[in-house]
């Protein structure tokens, strides 16, 4: 059997020839006439981590877009990211952190092309597990705390990303098409900064014990505010 009638055989779109290789990196190879896409994904996705997507493309330009569709398991609904040029047509992109609720990730690649068509390659689900170790490139996690989400319902407008962590989320793309910054992640975030100050400030209470008469006080005592400057 020739890759024409293969690609039949697995793909409705008759086009497509999905390879998928058992690896820490498992990439898929997509042929579409003249054109071929390489996808490499991991094998699982970090509970504590962002997860990162590479794919090739040949011809290396030409793409109207070339996005990371993704969603937690069992979410009806998918968001994206738009992968990052690395030039000589290789393309890359992180994804948000899970949730600890997030047992499995789903991950979907999609380039369209400047006639608007689009190849999509097969949905690939990528465990969640706490021994999942990925390391990123300084610019992986530069991008990774500077994500832009892109969503693909109205409903999803306003809402967090379900399924994933905010850290790191700074801006969503609505359905519409509109560029803003994520105000439910910022106002998680900014909870959750306030705790950590919260919190630090308890633990620089340091108990005084002094004894007498008996018995035992504990007086809690924190740590003198600093000195003001005199006044010139």
């Amino acid at each position: 059997m020739d890759r024409r009638r293969a690609s039949r055989g697995f793909c409705s779109s008759a086009r497509l020839l999905c390879l998928a290789l058992a690896a820490a990196l498992c990439p898929v190879v997509l042929l579409a006439a003249s054109e071929t896409f390489t996808l490499t994904v991991p094998n699982c996705a970090p509970s504590l981590g962002n997860s990162v997507i590479a794919l090739s493309t040949t011809p290396e330009s030409g793409w109207s877009s070339v996005r990371t569709y993704f969603r937690m398991a069992g979410s009806p609904d998918f968001y994206y990211v738009e992968m990052r040029s690395a030039g000589l047509g290789k393309y890359w992109a992180a994804l948000p952190r899970p949730e600890e609720s997030t047992t499995t990730v789903e991950v979907q690649m999609a380039v369209r092309d400047a006639e608007g068509k689009e190849t999509r390659a097969p949905l690939q689900k990528l465990p969640v597990t706490t021994s999942c170790g990925l390391t990123l490139t300084p610019e992986q996690n530069g991008f990774a705390q500077n994500l832009v989400v892109g969503e693909t319902m109205l409903t999803q407008a306003g809402q967090v990303v379900a399924g994933f962590r905010c850290d790191g989320v700074i801006s969503r793309i609505e359905a519409n098409g509109s560029l803003k910054p994520d105000e439910s992640c910022r106002r998680i975030l900014m909870a959750e900064a306030q705790a950590a100050v919260e919190e630090e400030n308890r633990r620089r209470v340091i108990p005084l014990i002094i004894l007498g008469g008996g018995g035992i006080a504990i007086i809690a005592h924190k740590d003198p505010p600093e000195a003001s400057q005199p006044r010139p």
